[in-house]
């Protein structure tokens, strides 16, 4: 079955729990016997982030690896040390946020189209990883709602007008909790929703919408300042690691080599 690596955990002396998202049977775990030994013709093949064809058989508590045979060999990836940073962070946050089971042609696709585009950009920016997550969790059932207040329905030319009437700190604020856009009324009049909030301007919502809708190659050139950036970040990580309900991998990995 096609499946894209997720991730390898040892398990006694030469054998690995390999965790894989499959076309099929969505995220799995498969026991491959001898695989750390030196004469083991798998290894090399189950690195993370490898698309392969895999071969299973049933067994006792886990799945046991009988083939892998490679399918997309991502030289470009390998090649450069930040792609292989991301491509690490990316498939260790989907081993982590997804349960075992439940396959989805679309996301394993979704997953295959990225790594793709990855692997042959010139160029790549933490952005991208920002834009992954946003489209990750909308393919998850977790759409952010950008054209209109999620409470009152005001739509965002009416938020944009209201805003050079009285101008304040951006046109709205993007709710991490309720995964969307609130308008300053609604905002002010729920006071439990206010350490949530993040406040957004017209251009913040313009580049929500492209994580959500644009092509990789359109986000990968994406006009952003620091400032920008560092509030997309905030917004794309808090927004999934809230509806995840659980920790996501630590992203400094991935700044840090942006820093060398």
């Amino acid at each position: 079955m096609q499946s894209l690596i997720l991730s390898r955990k040892d398990f006694r002396e030469y054998d690995q729990i390999i965790s894989a998202y499959t076309v099929e049977q969505g995220k799995i775990q498969v026991l491959a016997r001898g695989v750390k030994k030196i004469t083991s013709k798998h290894g090399c093949h189950l690195e993370p982030v490898s698309f392969v064809d895999l071969t299973i058989v049933p067994g006792k508590e886990l799945s046991h690896l009988i083939k892998v045979q490679p399918i997309i060999f991502f030289q470009g990836i390998q090649a450069d040390m930040r792609k292989r940073v991301i491509a690490g962070y990316l498939v260790s946050l989907i081993d982590r946020v997804l349960e075992d089971g439940q396959g989805d042609a679309g996301l394993f696709s979704f997953f295959r189209e990225f790594f793709l585009f990855l692997n042959s950009a010139p160029a790549v920016h933490p952005f991208l990883v920002d834009a992954f997550l946003m489209r990750f969790f909308d393919r998850l059932g977790f759409r952010p709602l950008l054209g209109a207040c999620m409470h009152c329905g005001k739509d965002m030319h009416t938020m944009i007008q209201e805003h050079w009437k009285t101008p304040r700190d951006g046109i709205g604020f993007f709710s991490i909790r309720e995964g969307g856009m609130v308008c300053p009324l609604c905002a002010s009049k729920d006071e439990g929703m206010v350490m949530g909030l993040v406040p957004c301007d017209e251009k913040n919502v313009n580049t929500m919408l492209c994580m959500i809708n644009g092509s990789w190659e359109m986000l990968a050139s994406w006009p952003l300042d620091d400032s920008e950036r560092s509030k997309i970040q905030k917004i794309a990580h808090q927004f999934v690691e809230y509806h995840a309900e659980r920790t996501i991998p630590d992203f400094s990995v991935v700044e840090r080599v942006y820093e060398i």
